[in-house]
């Protein structure tokens, strides 16, 4: 598995007008480009797919935030600002074991929560973005060996 790295100065929509984007309270220090859950206080904090319970996935973050700082969260939409140059397109990115990224398909996470797929955006130059679409998110958690 390998994580996608982020360029937090970058992160951003793509086209705001086809995204969903809501603000949440964070419960923990977050950084642009970070995959969220809400806890149990109902706070946005790093979701991990190795972390149990902390796979639902609403979404990345847009901005970083403290403890109790409202952050804006992405749950559909394209999402600029992550290195996508080593993915191929049309690549599943799923949730990473690593608290707050995402993984590049290349690997296997704990749990399964597909978030996003890799896209062409339409500037002439063949970008490549992040289709992200965690609002229906569905995890697969892990079960036990029989």
């Amino acid at each position: 598995m390998t994580d996608i790295s982020v360029n937090t100065n970058d992160v951003s929509v793509s086209d705001p007008q086809r995204a969903i984007v809501n603000d949440f309270i964070a419960g923990e220090a977050i950084t642009a480009g970070q995959a969220l859950y809400i806890n149990s206080d109902g706070k946005a904090a790093l979701a991990s797919a190795s972390a149990a319970g902390t796979s639902a996935v609403i979404g990345v973050a847009l901005d970083s935030a403290g403890v109790n700082q409202v952050v804006p969260v992405l749950s559909v939409g394209y999402l600029e600002g992550l290195d996508l140059s080593g993915v191929d397109y049309n690549t599943l990115v799923s949730l990473s074991d690593t608290p707050g990224a995402l993984d590049d398909g290349a690997g296997s996470p704990t749990t399964v929560a597909p978030g996003g797929r890799v896209m062409p955006a339409t500037d002439g130059k063949l970008t490549k973005l992040l289709l992200v679409n965690f609002y229906y998110n569905l995890t697969v958690e892990p079960t036990a060996a029989a």
